[in-house]
């Protein structure tokens, strides 16, 4: 019986001790690796005076995948699905004029 007490109390006490070696204070995490898939291209062209076009294309297991977005200062689809839905392609314009914009590339 005096060897199931002391069994016991040793299974209560170990846990309970080494609780104070599991919290941590502060560290450093370090991660290494690479990107292994390329960004999109965009490629921008005038097809006319008052519409542009943007050629995005990106290469994913193994194909080429494109999509076109028209920039038009009438109206622009506010955002493109990039192709694989890796993303999304947005335009914001930089003037009420509507001469300069940018395409802006997001991943997920």
């Amino acid at each position: 019986m005096k060897n199931y007490r002391k069994l016991l109390i040793t299974c209560l006490l170990v846990p309970w001790l080494s609780y104070g070696y599991a919290e941590s204070e502060g560290g450093v995490i370090r991660f290494s690796g690479a990107i292994v898939d390329p960004g999109c291209q965009v490629v921008v062209s005038n097809t006319q005076a008052a519409n542009t076009q943007a050629n995005i294309s990106c290469y994913r297991l193994g194909k080429n995948l494109t999509v076109k977005q028209i920039i038009s200062t009438q109206k622009t689809k506010s955002k493109v699905m990039l192709p694989g839905n890796i993303g999304v392609s947005s335009v914001k314009w930089t003037d009420d004029q509507k001469r300069v914009a940018i395409v802006n590339v997001d991943y997920f």
